[in-house]
């Protein structure tokens, strides 16, 4: 985990983790939402709190886990990107979406969607509130 996935509280607070180490089909990958990059989130997918309310109350589908991964784990937005601009460019650039989703269509294939909601929903509550340090992980094999 880098420096820049922990969160360090002001006070004397646990510092917490904000993004998840995931291993996925042998395969490492750091999985982010980087809090200033949450309202670019949110412009494409809706309100994370909502989306995470959905994984936790078991109404969430593929195209949800899928849309979390996709976005933790692809290129950031630049500085100069407005949510608006963000929206525009992720919804018409079939390049993003499908070199992210390559991998992750081989991991639902091998294990099922079911598998990666627990995880959408840890880098989701990661970007939120902060995770302790020993929940920053994830492991499709370990299941």
């Amino acid at each position: 985990m880098t420096n820049s996935s922990i969160a360090t509280p002001a006070d004397s607070k646990a510092v917490l983790a904000t993004g998840i180490s995931a291993k996925i089909n042998g395969e490492t990958y750091h999985c982010e939402i980087h809090r200033s990059d949450l309202r670019h989130f949110e412009r494409v997918f809706g309100p994370a709190l909502y989306n995470l309310n959905r994984i936790r109350e078991n109404g969430w589908d593929s195209e949800l886990v899928r849309s979390v991964l996709e976005f933790s784990t692809g290129p950031r937005p630049k500085p100069e990107d407005t949510p608006e601009t963000f929206q525009m460019m992720f919804m018409t650039s079939s390049t993003r979406r499908r070199g992210a989703s390559s991998w992750i269509d081989d991991a639902f294939a091998a294990n099922g969607p079911l598998r990666y909601a627990g995880l959408a929903g840890l880098i989701l509550a990661a970007a939120l509130a902060g995770v302790p340090p020993e929940d920053a992980t994830f492991d499709d094999g370990e299941m």
